[in-house]
């Protein structure tokens, strides 16, 4: 007959399996809660508690902003995002689409991988680096947050290897905003973060450097290895 500790280790990987099975589940029904909430709250969603999200816009970016110079694979650094909450390992993956651009957006939530498409719509009239940014599921149409590229750098390969971004959305009156600071590098200058951060400071972003959440890509796995987990929405 087994031991109690050898029916323990019998079922561990049982119960490991149940257990990541469970959290896929938990994810998923948030997402759809989170989606129906968002499509019954979407007609009260309006922008007036929210700043001029193109006044932040440095000059590179009113004088020259090229959207395909955002393609490829970011990883973002700081954040200023409460729906980001939990989650680590923040990528960015842009493809441009026409004129619209969209980014594949991956955190992870311990072993689980979680992607959502964002959609970056040109505002109209257009203006460089200002978008209307929803995502890629049910209610999404609902939520749009005006989306401001706020400064851009040039790398030696001709894309963009940096880039500070502003957005907000105002729910009920109230301005729920989202920072991000991104590049290339999976562990960046902390030189040139520093530099990024302060020149969004200069351009009027508000935020509070010392508030802003951090991501230790050092302890990720690398952008091509598989999750335990993936769940795409």
């Amino acid at each position: 007959q087994a031991s109690p500790a050898q029916t323990s280790k019998q079922a561990s990987p049982t119960s490991h399996r149940a257990s990541i099975d469970g959290c896929a589940m938990t994810v998923g029904r948030l997402s759809s809660f989170l989606s129906l909430v968002l499509s019954l709250l979407g007609p009260q969603l309006v922008d007036a508690g929210c700043p001029d999200v193109a006044s932040f816009r440095t000059e590179a970016v009113i004088s020259s902003f090229d959207p395909a110079l955002v393609k490829g694979l970011w990883y973002e650094h700081r954040y200023k995002d409460p729906a980001q909450a939990l989650a680590s390992c923040q990528t960015m993956n842009g493809t441009l689409n026409g004129n619209i651009l969209e980014m594949d957006f991956s955190v992870r939530y311990g072993l689980i991988r979680f992607t959502i498409q964002e959609i970056y719509t040109p505002v109209d009239p257009p203006q460089p680096g200002v978008y209307s940014k929803g995502v890629n599921e049910p209610g999404g149409q609902f939520v749009k947050l005006q989306t401001a590229f706020v400064d851009v750098k040039v790398g030696a390969d001709g894309l963009y290897e940096q880039f500070s971004m502003y957005s907000c959305i105002s729910a009920l009156g109230l301005p729920v905003e989202e920072v991000i600071f991104a590049t290339r590098s999976r562990v960046p200058d902390e030189a040139e973060l520093d530099q990024m951060m302060q020149l969004a400071l200069k351009q009027g972003v508000p935020f509070n450097v010392e508030s802003l959440s951090k991501v230790d890509h050092s302890k990720c796995p690398t952008a091509a290895a598989p999750a335990a987990f993936s769940l795409l929405v």
